[in-house]
């Protein structure tokens, strides 16, 4: 069977870059065949078998294999079989004098997951240990109730007009209550896959999200890496496939724009008004009409605008009106608009297309979805109805999912505001 051991590794040098785009292809750090690029620390034995890397306890003695080039972020892959064994990966790993320090995330027992800044002897035997506090392990502090749907205030995100909307308040929607455990697998292969910023670490084992951690690394955000391995004399470690992909390299430029003449653009609005659009023939003319959260645009020539419900504007996170939002995290509410997906279908069967759309209230966002009734060309709001409370994605489709000729919304639905039951 073939195999491929990879890293990225093409540099090029920019003196101005417009766009940077894609990680450069990757290039090989493991000829299948010998250990050249890696250096081993401490008494485990490291060989090439098969088109493998074997690493095996000897006479109980832990040991590592050390790639020898120095990454800062980079992302890594690793597929490997374990026999009895402890593995972790160390990276940021910094030797001075005899001793080597750096950041271990283990992979195995109790603490799978977790990260530990650890201090090596020339041996390789690990001499100190403290671990990191879990990226984001505030979330540990918060008490979510049962259900903390927050009703009759939007806020940051406006909802005028917007039947039984609700937010979430506190917490982190996916998280609490439903958190798989990484466990690694005592047969078969494990697919792990570390990625490393300049001072977070995280990534997932067998596909099952790992506690990222924070490493304190202002100083020197950059190192070695290492495959360990452990356990009772005898355990090994057979490695399959590594890749390592440099996030300091990127492809520079533009792709050629190429646009059929058949196309031109037009500019609708210089608002930010939704994150996903839909089409239909919304006023019986025989033309597409354009939808667009609060809007539908009247076509052909899409000049005039009609609201759907009424338009607000948001308060942005930072903005002084709403100077921060009362949770943690990249995913607190305020930086975009309320409408997500939108489709466009005769719901009532009225000859009429009505507009189904999955909207976001409240400080910790929580989704639903709001069906629009066409109110047949008199001029007014549609009036508009919550046809599915609680949406824990942003990604739904609607389809004609069994080809029986009736469309479906597809998504994980709840009915707890943590998104524990999703």
């Amino acid at each position: 069977m073939t195999k491929y051991f990879v890293v990225a590794a093409t540099a090029v040098v920019l003196l101005f870059a417009a766009h940077a785009g894609l990680p450069q292809e990757m290039s090989p750090v493991f000829d299948g065949t010998s250990l050249a690029g890696w250096h081993t620390v401490g008494g485990a034995q490291w060989r090439v078998e098969n088109g493998d890397i074997v690493g095996t306890v000897h006479n109980g003695a832990e040991g590592w294999l050390v790639m020898d080039s120095v990454y800062g972020p980079a992302e890594l892959t690793v597929s490997f079989e374990c026999n009895n064994c402890q593995p972790s990966v160390l990276v940021r790993s910094e030797k001075t004098g005899d001793t080597t320090s750096g950041f271990n995330l283990a992979l195995s027992g109790k603490d799978v997951g977790s990260v530990s800044r650890v201090t090596l002897d020339g041996q390789g035997k690990i001499v100190s240990s403290t671990a990191l506090p879990v990226f984001g392990g505030e979330a540990a502090n918060v008490v979510v109730p049962p259900n903390f749907l927050i009703t009759g205030s939007c806020l940051p995100i406006p909802c005028p007009g917007i039947t039984d909307a609700h937010g979430g308040g506190v917490g982190t929607p996916g998280i609490v209550g439903q958190q798989s455990k990484a466990a690694l697998l005592a047969s078969g292969v494990n697919e792990l896959h570390v990625t490393m910023s300049d001072e977070i670490v995280n990534g997932s084992l067998n596909h099952i999200p790992l506690p990222g951690a924070v490493m304190d690394t202002k100083n020197h955000p950059y190192g070695q890496i290492a495959l360990h391995i452990a356990g009772p004399d005898g355990a090994d470690i057979r490695i399959t496939h590594i890749a390592l992909q440099n996030n300091t390299v990127r492809v520079a430029g533009l792709a050629p724009e190429v646009t059929s003449p058949n196309y031109h653009k037009q500019v609708l609005t210089d608002l930010f008004y939704a994150e996903g659009t839909a089409v239909g023939d919304i006023n019986h003319t025989g033309h597409q009409d354009i939808v667009a959260g609060p809007f539908w645009y009247e076509g052909p020539d899409f000049k005039n605008a009609h609201e759907i419900y009424p338009p607000a504007a948001i308060a942005v996170i930072g903005a002084p009106e709403y100077p921060g939002g009362p949770q943690y995290g990249s995913i607190t509410h305020g930086s975009y608009p309320p409408s997500f997906m939108s489709w466009v279908y005769d719901f009532n069967h009225d000859g009429y297309p009505d507009i189904l759309t999955i909207m976001s209230f409240g400080p910790r966002p929580t989704f639903q979805a709001q069906l629009f009734v066409n109110p047949k060309g008199e001029n007014h709001h549609w009036t508009n109805y919550q046809v599915v409370p609680l949406i824990t994605n942003e990604s739904n489709q609607f389809v004609d999912l069994f080809h029986k000729g009736k469309m479906v919304l597809t998504g994980m639905v709840a009915t707890r505001g943590d998104w524990s039951d999703a």
